[in-house]
């Protein structure tokens, strides 16, 4: 017989480490993510690499962050 895991329903761990794509699961990673969002904004932090990360999990709206983001946002309309 093997042995059955359980893990707890509506937790990060749950999303990462299990998988679980279950609505409380995700809405755990939507709060973590945007918990560290909002920090990383708040601490003035600089991303990584500019573009459009920058500008969704930084908040930075330098030139190349805003162009990535308007690009994206014109892919996602089907426009040229």
């Amino acid at each position: 017989m093997s042995a059955l895991l359980l893990y707890p329903h509506g937790t990060l761990t749950g999303y990462t480490a299990h998988g679980c794509r279950n609505e409380c699961c995700r809405a755990a990673k939507r709060a973590y993510q945007a918990a560290w969002t909002r920090r990383n904004r708040e601490q003035g932090r600089e991303p990584n690499e500019h573009g459009l990360s920058g500008y969704k999990n930084y908040g930075c709206r330098c030139r190349a962050c805003r162009d990535a983001n308007a690009a994206a946002s014109r892919h996602a309309r089907c426009l040229p």
